[in-house]
Formats: C-alpha cells, structure tokens, sequence
C-alpha cells in the first residue's frame, strides 16, 4: 500500500494539472488503495481521497527524492526547489513543509537543523541570498512549528543561521516560526525565551521577544513581568528584548489597562537615560504601542512620549520613527498624534537623504485622501530650514520629490489654493518655496497643454486689499517663468473686487517683467487668454492696454538709433560666425561619431520625403507632422540680457514689497521706470 500511495505522489508531482492523468490499464495495480479509500479514480485522473492524503504522501515522496540526493548540496537545493514549487503549485498548506521534514530526520535519519547550521556557517559574511542556504532556510522555517527540537539545541544551531541571515528582515519567516511554536505551550515558551537569552549574538537574543509574545497570549502576568525585568536589567540586549516585547503585547483597554500603564512608566524611565543602544529600541516601542492603540484610547503619557522622540535630532531616532511612520501610512486616517509626529520631523537635515525618501513615500501615501494636510505638513518643512538661502536646504519638490509630483498630479486645486496663501506670507522662504511649486507647474504643463497655472479663486476673494497687493508683489518678484507670471497676474483678475492699486501693480507687472522680458511667448499667450470665449471684459481691457502700450515701448526701443562704435566690421563678424560654426561641427562629430563606435557604423542617409516627429523635450512624442523646417530658437529674457543689475534690483524691490508690504498702496514714486510709464499712460 505504501508504494502504491508513493507512486500516485509521484504522479501528480509531475503532472501539469491535479487531478493527475491516468492510464485506464493501469487501474488494476491500483484496486487496493481505491477499495481503502484512499485514492480515488474518476475520468482516468486519478487524485488522492482528501486533503490531508495528499499533503502527507506528496510530502513524503519529495522528502525521498530529497534524501537520494542529500550528500550532494546542488542536486538536494534542486530537490527542496522542486517540493516547495509543487506545494504551491497544488495549493497545499504549510504543514506540507512540516511533514517534508518529520519524513527526512524520522524515516531517513537525516538532521535537517543540524545541515542548515553547517550551511550557513559556509556562507556567513556572504551573500544571503544563496540558493543553497534559502533552499533550506524557508522551508525549515514553514515547517518548525510543527517539528519537535530542544529550545537548547535549537537556540544553539540557529544562532550561525541568523549570523548568515543578518540582511533578512527582522519579522521575517524565522521570527513568526519561533512565535508559533511558543505557543504550543508555556512550558514551552519559557524554555525557549531562556535558551535564547543565553546565546551571545545579538539576533539569537533577540529570538526571545518572540517568545514572549506567545507566552503573553498564554499566560500575560507572567509575560509583562519576565519582560520586564529584562528591562531592568543591566544588560543593553536583555534590556532591548525586554522593551520589545512590552511593546508588542496585546493590551485590552478593559483587561490589560495597569500593565499598560506600568509599560509606558517603564518606557519614559528608560528614555531618560538617553542610552543611545537603547533609544532606537525604545523609540520602536514608543511606535508599536501608539499604531496598535485606537486614537481615543491612546494615553497623553504615550502620546508625549513618541512625539518626543520623534522630536529628536539623531539619525538613528529619526530614521527608526520614519520608518514607524510609513509602515502605519495605510492603517490610519486622520491620526492627530500621526501628523504631530510628521510635523516635528519636518527639520530633519536635507543630507539624510535615506530619512527623508522614507517621509516623502509617507506624505505621498496621503495625497489622495489628506491633501491639505500634506500641504500643510510641507509648509512646516519649508519654516523648519534656511530654505532657499545661500548654503541651504534643497528645494521642496527636490527632497520631497513624490509627494510633490503626486499633489500637482492629482490635487492641482489645492496646491494653488496652497501658493496663493503663501504668497501672502511675510516669510521670504515660504514665499520662495511657492515659487518653486509654481517652477514645478510649468514643468508639468509644458507636458500637459490642458494644465493652466493659476491662484485659487476662493482664496483671493478672503484677502484683504493689501494682501493682493502683496500676493502680485510676490509674483513679479519671485516666479521665473515669464508665462507663467502673466498666468498667475491675470488669475488675480478673478478676484471679486480689484482695487485700482492691485489693477496698477497687476498691468506693471505684466509691462515691465513679463511681457517686456519675452514679448513673443507671453504676448501669444495673452492673445490666446484674449480670444478665448469666457474671458471677462475686463480681463480683455487689460491685455489690450498692456499689449498696445508693450508694442509701443518695444517699437520705440528698436528705432532708437545704433551706436555705429559698437557694430563690429563686416571681416570681424564673418570670422565670428565661421568660428562658432566650426565649434558647433566639431561638438556635433565628437558626440555623434567619435564617442559612439556605434553611430559611425550606421551611414547618413538624407532624407526628402516621409513623415517627422517632433519630441516634446521631455522623452515623449507629441504627434507625427509632415516634414517641414521647425524653429529651435529660444527666446532669451531680454532684460535679463540687456540690463541684468537693473532687472535683479527691480525684482528684489518687488520682493521687498511683497513681505514689507507697498507704501500707501501704491508703487513707490521714486521709480524711475514707473515714472516713465505714468508718463506713456499719460500721453
């Protein structure tokens, strides 16, 4: 009967599909087990009669392939390949591993613990991620639960396992093994949390919080008291396994409430002591209890305490409650004590790049359903650091990159609600960073021809006259793209009540900075605002007024008479032009040819007729054209050209009304520029 069972394994671990294929003449050598119940055969497929048969037969026929082929490392790795592929290929539960292993160390001798320690001892200080020692390793740890091992002997030839497994992730597979198998018993909780205790490295050590977190299931007065006295103890590992496991006990609000009480007590006793071995253990804790607590029922000593340590400046604080904070992301929703923690890890240093990607995937996880308290959060970010000084921070969009992208992505509406609020900020670098959400707008609608930039509506109509004054004041000196300056200017048209003072600043702006620094780019799209059909009279009056008086002053600007002492002889311009010709030719051929073996193999072929298509300047293609001769010009800002001291002065007069405040409302008379403009008004 036995070989008959083995060889009905064997067939549907090779088979393609379960049930297993099966040949009608052969279901005489078969009648035995059928007559037993064991197998059954329908539609010559043949399968065993439940499930449990079929997890312990197919078990035991890859533990005896697995055994064949034991003294040889690759061909018995193959074999455990092969019997964790069919068990996921069969769907069958773990327990499939804990008879595998029974089979192999009862029926033919073999000590599967014994050769994982060896294993590992092998490759210790190497890669972990070794066939051979993986093979091994998950497979012992689905079936440890279900196998029968000293808790010394145990503890003893797991502590080179962990040593070669020190990459893996902590509450990895070997973790909850251990935490299943304490639980079988408290005897054997116990035993277990001292043979652990008493191995000298560190990850063995730390095997007994496992443990005890099984024997708190069991027994909970006898698991807060074990952990905590270790600690008290003064050992730093015992310590760090005692807070660990406070950490991680299930305590109902009704049944639990003194010990979580006595837990928290012995947490701030603890963290006064600023053990830097210690913190980071305690900080994890801190995590552990406040994500496992509901928000009502979360103590003002626990609240206190994380907010604390989240308060830290050190590294290592910081990344442990990043890190806490990212992995409850999807468990909470309008946590208060959440975003209080978010908020006073806004200072952490631009250098801690790793920190800062850990609460920039935070924040960007909350995009969607928390908007406005992102930006919120990225506000404190901005007021934490010298942000857009020399020497300082990096941009908001450069060490909050997602988050960023995600906002301007999916909640465009509430980012320029954001910018026009900080536009009225007296804080230079709050105002900076709105400019730099503005710089990122344009990225995005240079990819995007839909996307408009502009302030928020509903935002305007709450300001105060002089506060429009000061939000156009920040536009015109802080926001670099022109365009996107006279979008934002004319958006502020959308306000109910346009004061004169406002109505002057927005057309100087637009005269002076914008329109006079690219007449092309900005005057096309003041035309196109212009011919649109749900423009506003008024918004239509004042690019008529800015484009007639911008078209004068610039006509007036080229019929001013050429100093011939600055126009260089005809042989001089010639010999300037040929230069930069040659410089170009030879830049193109170095890149193209002398770089590249690849490119000179390839001949150039000119092409007449066809098809071309024009990139969009970010990796994309915008559409297929006839072929044609396209303009690459770029418009250079004239005023940052022509007079680049006078442009810098201007724009920083413009930011210092836009924190100061203008006087008396109205542009400073002693403006020569503006003066000039009255004057043009005037005729």
């Amino acid at each position: 009967m036995k070989d008959t069972l083995l060889r009905v394994a064997g067939m549907i671990a090779h088979a393609k599909m379960h049930p297993a294929p099966f040949a009608a003449e052969d279901k005489s050598d078969f009648i035995s087990a059928i007559e037993a119940g064991t197998i059954k055969i329908e539609d010559n497929q043949v399968t065993f009669a439940s499930q449990e048969l079929l997890v312990e037969w197919t078990a035991r026929y890859c533990a005896q392939n697995v055994s064949a082929a034991w003294q040889d490392l690759d061909r018995a790795t193959q074999a455990l390949r092969t019997a964790e592929s069919v068990r996921v290929r069969l769907k069958l539960p773990k327990a499939f591993s804990g008879v595998l292993i029974n089979t192999l160390e009862n029926d033919f001798g073999i000590k599967v613990l014994v050769r994982l320690a060896d294993i590992a001892r092998d490759y210790i200080g190497q890669n972990s991620n070794n066939p051979a020692l993986n093979a091994v390793y998950f497979i012992f740890c689905d079936a440890l639960p279900r196998l029968e091992y000293d808790a010394k002997d145990l503890a003893k030839y797991l502590s080179p396992v962990l040593m070669a497994t020190e990459s893996y992730n902590p509450s990895d597979r070997l973790h909850q093994a251990i935490e299943r198998l304490a639980a079988r018993s408290e005897y054997q909780a116990r035993a277990l949390i001292e043979a652990f205790l008493e191995e000298p490295w560190r990850r063995s050590v730390e095997l007994a919080a496992n443990a005890l977190k099984a024997l708190w299931d069991l027994n909970p007065l006898a698991a807060h008291k074990r952990a905590k006295e270790l600690s008290e103890s003064n050992l730093t590992a015992f310590q760090q396994v005692g807070v660990i496991a406070l950490s991680r006990f299930t305590y109902e609000s009704t049944k639990h409430e003194q010990e979580l009480e006595s837990t928290i007590e012995r947490l701030e006793e603890l963290a006064r002591y600023q053990d830097d071995g210690l913190l980071p253990a305690i900080a994890q804790a801190y995590g552990t209890l406040i994500g496992s607590i509901d928000e009502p029922n979360i103590s003002p000593r626990l609240r206190r305490g994380f907010l604390r340590l989240a308060s830290s400046d050190v590294p290592i604080i910081q990344w442990v409650v990043a890190n806490i904070l990212l992995r409850l992301t999807a468990e909470l929703e309008g946590a208060d004590w959440f975003w209080d923690a978010l908020n006073c890890m806004a200072g952490v240093p631009a250098a801690q790049k790793e920190i800062l990607n850990c609460l920039d995937w935070t924040t960007f996880n909350k995009v969607d359903n928390e908007p406005e308290r992102v930006i919120e959060y990225l506000k404190s970010v901005v007021m934490s650091r010298p942000y857009g000084m020399e020497g300082g921070q990096a941009r908001l969009h450069e060490i909050y990159e997602h988050t960023v992208a995600a906002l301007i992505e999916k909640q465009q509406t509430s980012v320029e609600a954001a910018i026009t609020r900080w536009f009225t900020s007296r804080q230079a670098r709050l105002i900076l960073a709105a400019a730099d959400l503005v710089s990122r707008l344009v990225r995005e609608s240079r990819r995007d021809s839909d996307r408009v930039i502009q302030l928020d509506k509903s935002e305007l109509g709450k300001l105060t006259d002089e506060n429009a004054q000061r939000v156009v004041c920040a536009i015109i000196g802080f926001v670099q793209d022109y365009s996107a300056m006279a979008s934002l200017l004319i958006s502020a048209l959308s306000r109910k009540d346009v004061s004169e003072h406002v109505l002057e600043f927005i057309e100087t702006g637009l005269i002076e900075v914008a329109h006079y620094n690219k007449p092309l780019s900005v005057g096309e799209y003041l035309r196109s605002v212009a011919d649109e059909t749900d423009t506003s009279q008024r918004v239509c009056q004042l690019i008529e007024e800015v484009l007639t008086r911008s078209e004068k002053s610039l006509s007036q600007l080229e019929n001013r008479p050429e100093l011939k002492e600055l126009i260089p002889p005809d042989i001089r311009a010639e010999r300037f032009r040929s230069a930069e010709e040659s410089q170009r030719y030879r830049m193109y051929q170095e890149i193209m040819f002398d770089e590249s073996g690849f490119i000179g193999m390839i001949p150039t072929v000119p092409v007449k007729y066809g098809r071309s298509t024009i990139p969009s300047g970010f990796g994309s293609v915008e559409s297929s054209l006839p072929m044609m001769s396209v303009r690459t010009d770029v418009e250079l800002p004239r005023g940052d050209i022509i007079d680049p001291v006078g442009q810098m002065i201007s724009r920083e007069r413009w930011r210092k009304m836009a924190i100061t405040g203008p006087k008396d409302g109205s542009l400073d008379s002693s403006n020569s520029e503006i003066n000039q403009l009255q004057d043009n008004k005037s005729e």
